[in-house]
């Protein structure tokens, strides 16, 4: 038995309670959510939104794909998943790929980041050094900014201008990833 309410804020339908869903480009999630298996279409760049703490995401084995393209740069936009001010998030078992990031996590503690890919996000081998595009705030696989006492484990991000950009994060254990400009 599937129970989803679905209701909407500011024009974007809202899941406020679901087992098993289907992501698309817009999603804001209050609760706990697994995804349906599949690779979907965010071509968009529009990502989905984490509107509440002491939730679980699991995306098992979902893929986002964003508007990005290999070699150029500047098709890559949007964030596959974004999230300011909640706590407790745990966010695990998913692909994105094609987007500027694939996770921002913004004002935040006590987050679990487990088992994600976000290989193929933006990057610019040709660039050199810096930051290119993103004004500081970082591009890549996962972004995290003002976030303290998370556990970052077991993910994967290759192909990415940054691995894991780190930005006032503090007393955040990370283990057992593999981040790679190639």
């Amino acid at each position: 038995t599937l129970c989803l309410v679905i209701s909407t804020v500011v024009g974007f339908p809202v899941v406020t309670h679901a087992a098993t869903v289907t992501p698309y480009p817009g999603m804001i999630i209050t609760t706990n959510v697994t995804f349906t298996p599949g690779t979907y279409d965010f071509s968009s760049g529009n990502g989905i939104t984490v509107a509440a703490g002491n939730i679980t995401i699991d995306g098992n084995g979902a893929l986002l794909v964003g508007p990005g393209t290999a070699g150029t740069p500047g098709s890559f936009v949007g964030t596959a998943v974004s999230s300011d001010g909640y706590n407790g998030v745990t966010i695990k078992n998913l692909t994105a790929k094609g987007f500027l990031r694939g996770l921002k996590v913004k004002n935040g503690s006590v987050w679990t980041i487990q088992n994600n890919n976000f290989s193929d996000n933006f990057t610019d081998p040709s660039y050199g050094w810096g930051d290119p595009y993103t004004g500081g705030t970082g591009a890549g696989a996962i972004v995290l900014d003002h976030v303290t006492g998370s556990s970052i484990t077991g993910n994967t991000g290759n192909h990415v201008w940054d691995g894991l950009y780190m930005y006032y994060s503090d007393g955040n254990t990370v283990t057992d990833n593999h981040f790679s400009p190639c």
